[in-house]
């Protein structure tokens, strides 16, 4: 019998790594399917906050912020930018601000999109809204030329003066 029972606590253990193994590598899956394609993709949703002041002249500043982009696909392709881009100005908002990381900066993207085509898409007018952007730290990632030169700008910034979207520096 203490053989039989070294046996079957050798087949228990190996039973229990491999449902181990098999549950992270699942975990695993899950998780990479969640961060690269259902929160991305499908979650796109805008919240709406309106800031007020007594001090202002006015009621209320609608305020809409796109932030991280990381242009690149599969995750952020210019179909879902034009959908994002739609979605911000249905807001109403009077301010429409970009915080910066217009590049993707990560080696999962399959197809970089430039800055200067997505500063073009940002900037397709619709409504009274005034535009404003901030580079990030992607963006000066992104160019190599600005990283040489160790100043700006960086590609970014003339892509979206270009296209009316002044770029805020400090």
């Amino acid at each position: 019998t203490g053989k039989t029972s070294q046996v079957a606590c050798k087949v228990l253990r190996r039973r229990s790594f491999i449902r181990g193994l098999l549950g992270s590598i699942l975990a695993g899956l899950f998780i990479s399917l969640w961060a690269f394609f259902i929160e991305p993709i499908l979650r796109l949703r805008a919240k709406k906050r309106w800031i007020q002041s007594s001090k202002w002249k006015i009621d209320a500043l609608g305020i809409a912020i796109v932030s991280d982009l990381h242009m690149g696909e599969p995750y952020i392709s210019l179909k879902l930018l034009r959908t994002l881009v739609r979605r911000t100005n249905a807001l109403g908002a009077d301010i429409i601000v970009i915080l910066g990381d217009l590049t993707a900066g990560h080696r999962f993207v399959t197809k970089p999109i430039e800055v200067e085509r997505t500063a073009k898409e940002l900037s397709i007018p619709q409504g009274t809204a005034e535009y404003f952007a901030a580079l990030g730290n992607h963006d000066c990632w992104g160019d190599p030329s600005a990283q040489k030169r160790r100043k700006g700008p960086v590609k970014g910034q003339p892509a979206l003066e270009q296209n009316n979207i002044p770029v805020l520096k400090n």
